[in-house]
């Protein structure tokens, strides 16, 4: 038996042994960055699957001089685009925030680029029925 979001029943998330704090918080904070309207910058086409995967360098390590993968195209924020590197150097993250910025003149909110990816990762756990794994992912925040 599936609730209406199709998450199975048996999906259910281990109770006292962890706090789930973390996760509302993220909840609450996922709610006012992007479900009301707290992302700056108009809605983009987004590629919406941008990782280093999909990029085609001209050499191993060289210049960007294309995009594959455009199964999951999507219209949203440009921030939306930016949240696979909000799981590596926090560095790059604001780099390719600050030049995106500066080449469009589009703002993107890095902290939302993260907050999506967190929500993204939790979900996925949900759906491929690991809500165990949850808590290994908030130890991971802090």
């Amino acid at each position: 038996m599936s609730d209406p979001a199709g998450v199975p029943a048996t999906a259910t998330i281990p109770a006292a042994e962890h706090s789930w704090q973390p996760v509302e918080a993220l909840i609450e904070e996922y709610a006012q960055a992007w479900e009301h309207g707290g992302v700056p910058g108009p809605d983009v086409l987004l590629h919406n699957d941008f990782h280093a995967g999909n990029f085609v360098l001209d050499a191993p390590v060289g210049v960007l001089t294309g995009v594959w993968d455009f199964s999951c195209v999507a219209h949203g924020r440009a921030t939306a685009d930016l949240r696979y590197f909000a799981d590596g150097s926090p560095d790059l993250l604001h780099r390719l925030a600050e030049a995106y910025q500066r080449r469009t003149g589009r703002p993107v909110d890095v902290r939302a680029a993260v907050v999506a990816l967190r929500a993204e990762n939790v979900c996925d756990q949900v759906e491929l029925g690991h809500p165990e794994r949850i808590v290994r992912l908030t130890e991971e925040w802090t």
